[in-house]
């Protein structure tokens, strides 16, 4: 299953960041509602890659410590930037919404490139 996982994550991860470049399209073309509700949907997909990075850290601590770090404070970028997202969601600032999915998260989750292999050769896929 973690082989199954670490092999998926990077087209996954395409495929996430595609539809958020989309909900960034929408909030700034003006389909407010359509964007808001594929970024409720989306929710769930971000919060999967999040256990699958906490999980994934058990294979990879063992092999590499160093990408093992790397993986949290990826993991922690992750989170910090959807929390930061929550209050312009709130105040319904979607301008400051469409802001930070595109200059924050989705540059974020590209950083994932940077240790795929390290967790590839971790679950040995």
């Amino acid at each position: 299953m973690a082989r199954s996982a670490a092999r998926t994550a990077g087209p996954f991860l395409n495929h996430l960041s595609g539809r958020y470049r989309d909900i960034v399209a929408g909030l700034r073309n003006g389909r407010d509602a359509e964007a808001l509700l594929s970024l409720s949907e989306t929710a769930d997909d971000l919060e999967h890659f999040i256990r699958f990075l906490v999980l994934i850290d058990d294979f990879v601590e063992p092999a590499d410590p160093q990408a093992s770090t790397e993986v949290r404070d990826y993991r922690n970028r992750i989170l910090r930037v959807v929390e930061s997202i929550e209050p312009a969601l709130g105040d319904v600032d979607l301008v400051e919404v469409a802001d930070a999915l595109e200059d924050d998260l989705i540059p974020t989750l590209g950083e994932y490139r940077r240790f795929d292999d390290a967790i590839l050769l971790a679950v040995g896929a």
